[in-house]
């Protein structure tokens, strides 16, 4: 997701998502094209998974915006590497955050971005999907061993917020960002 390619026909889905920062970026993104060769989306946890949107985009960034205005920004840690068992989507659960993303995709989820999911919310960091069934344990196997092997930070502030819209070529577009308010320290 948040490829810019210039692809300029857009269609009608609309995704809300966190992108990963660095350094955890660059080895998740690295990660998702070992386990699912030719994928290009950037590393993210999604808000809200992929959805319709029957107003203007401005009425739903609007909508967002208020959801967001008064919400702090908050820690997001990755753990391990599971495999959903119904769509065999190979992924990195969160293990801290989840609730708040859960809260977060509860609020969300009405007005202009209103949506019946297939799957009950399940905040997950997605590094592969739709692959063939017969190489799910494998594609999982390998994530497992390199994210074992993985030294860098797998906490962080999550404090922004893309909108992104897909086009006809499947390469997700960004429109928006959001940005969670900052917590204030103190100094005594």
């Amino acid at each position: 997701m948040g490829q810019d390619t210039g692809a300029t026909t857009l269609v009608n889905s609309f995704s809300l998502v966190a992108y990963l920062p660095e350094p955890l970026a660059s080895f998740v993104d690295e990660l998702r094209r070992d386990v699912q060769p030719g994928c290009t989306a950037r590393s993210h946890v999604t808000l809200l998974p992929p959805r319709p949107i029957d107003y203007p985009a401005e009425q739903a960034c609007l909508e967002i915006e208020s959801v967001l205005r008064d919400q702090p920004s908050f820690e997001v840690g990755l753990g391990k590497v599971c495999v959903f068992p119904v769509s065999r989507v190979v992924h990195i659960s969160i293990e801290e955050g989840a609730l708040k993303l859960a809260q977060l995709n509860r609020y969300l989820n009405r007005g202009a971005c209103t949506h019946s999911e297939i799957f009950v919310y399940h905040p997950h960091v997605t590094l592969a999907q739709g692959i063939m069934l017969d190489t799910v344990d494998e594609a999982a196997a390998l994530a497992i061993r390199r994210w074992n092997g993985y030294s860098g930070p797998r906490i962080f502030q999550l404090d922004t917020l893309t909108l992104v819209q897909n086009t006809v070529d499947n390469e997700w577009q960004n429109l928006r960002e959001f940005t969670l308010r900052t917590s204030e320290i103190a100094w005594r």
